[in-house]
């Protein structure tokens, strides 16, 4: 299964920390801490692990523990994972990034169209058809919003399968 993960750099980590853990304290339970920082688990009836971390100044929301130590190892040594290098075209690490989404055709085959099945209206053929058509076409959608010379620009790119 794809590894999810969504981090966002807070103004003010602590009283976001506490706001999140005082809203959703019936959903997050106590995981286990790793270099100094608490991993909570998300308790709701959902088929993928959710966990939830505030790493320096950012709230961490990811589907994989051991993932979420890494990012937490690589935060902590001041590192960048190499995800955008390794991206086909690939993304400059470098740049200064306000948001990037990135759905890969995986996300949808792997993920979305098994979770439609807990919905009680399943999703009816003609849709399954086009989902399958997009799928075989499209192979990553990337939303970015970056810092082009001295301006923000912001783009939506689609990569077609070869």
């Amino acid at each position: 299964m794809p590894f999810l993960a969504l981090m966002v750099r807070l103004a003010n980590p602590e009283a976001t920390q506490g706001l999140v853990q005082m809203l959703a304290s019936g959903f997050l339970l106590p995981g286990e801490t790793h270099q100094d920082v608490e991993i909570s688990v998300v308790a709701a009836p959902l088929p993928i692990e959710l966990n939830v971390a505030f790493p320096e100044d950012a709230i961490l929301l990811t589907s994989g523990l051991e993932e979420t130590k890494q990012i937490i190892d690589l935060m902590k040594a001041g590192e960048t994972s190499g995800m955008f290098a390794a991206q086909e075209p690939a993304l400059d690490p470098a740049t200064p990034r306000f948001t990037t989404i990135m759905l890969d055709e995986s996300l949808l085959t792997e993920v979305a169209m098994p979770l439609s099945g807990l919905v009680p209206a399943p999703i009816p053929p003609e849709v399954e058809v086009i989902v399958d058509q997009v799928t075989s076409a499209v192979r990553q959608v990337r939303i970015v919003n970056d810092v082009r010379g001295e301006w923000q620009a912001s783009a939506v790119s689609i990569y077609m399968t070869e």
